[in-house]
């Protein structure tokens, strides 16, 4: 189905934005850590192996724009709750992410799920696949970490809202008694929580219905499942494009 995809949208049709214009907010997990440890984050929690890489890892993701960078109508989407069996052929559905890049990249971000759900090894799997035959191996690398760097940085916890101080001359609770202040804004909670299983194998642990843009937020807190590419944007659209 990959393969006659890319051959039947390449090249994609106008008017499409680019991947890198799609996911321009989506892709910067590693450089929000780096940010995070410039500011004084010590990222407890975090997999040593991520720490000690974290420089390198963002240098890689700075370049995945360029590197996705193609002629052909990609679904961003692929999965299993996404994908139609019938008879004589698999049907891609639910396209609202459409945009346009290397044939290859719906591949790679496919295959960490077919692995989860008892497929073969990604990486074979990939070098054997004739959409694969073309793609650059920097290029690919450049993307795989992008796509890693989701898994850390949308795990983090978020920092929990500051209290503003109670107005003077008001009491603190309703009822007579003195007037007074709140206590001081706590401070913030800022320790990094978040797991990389998978990261060394290049095998996110996908749930089985994939963790994509409908998974509700509360199920990805549950699991130690991490997201989909598209997890920030719950609002399911369908454009009806099939195919």
């Amino acid at each position: 189905m990959v393969a006659d995809l890319a051959a039947t949208l390449t090249p994609a049709p106008p008017g499409l934005p680019p991947v890198a214009e799609r996911l321009q907010d989506t892709f910067t997990g590693w450089r929000d850590l780096a940010a995070a440890t410039a500011a004084g984050d010590d990222l407890a929690g975090l997999d040593p192996w991520a720490v000690r890489h974290l420089r390198r890892l963002a240098r890689l993701e700075a370049g995945w724009p360029a590197a996705t960078e193609g002629r052909t109508l990609l679904h961003l989407d692929l999965r299993a709750d996404n994908l139609l069996l019938t008879p004589t052929r698999v049907v891609a559905v639910d396209w609202p992410y459409a945009s346009v890049g290397a044939a290859w990249v719906d591949l790679a971000l496919l295959l960490p799920s077919v692995t989860m759900q008892g497929g073969p090894d990604p990486e074979p799997t990939f070098a054997a696949h004739p959409v694969a035959a073309a793609a650059d191996p920097a290029a690919v690398t450049a993307t795989l970490a992008a796509f890693a760097g989701l898994v850390p940085a949308r795990r983090r916890p978020p920092a929990t809202p500051a209290r503003p101080p109670h107005p003077a001359g008001v009491p603190a609770r309703p009822g007579g008694g003195r007037p007074r202040l709140a206590a001081a804004p706590h401070r913030l909670g800022l320790r990094h929580r978040a797991g990389m299983r998978g990261w060394r194998r290049g095998r996110p642990n996908f749930s089985s219905r994939g963790a994509g843009p409908s998974t509700p937020a509360r199920k990805l807190a549950e699991t130690s499942e991490p997201p989909g590419p598209h997890e920030p944007l719950t609002d399911r659209r369908r454009f009806g494009v099939s195919g």
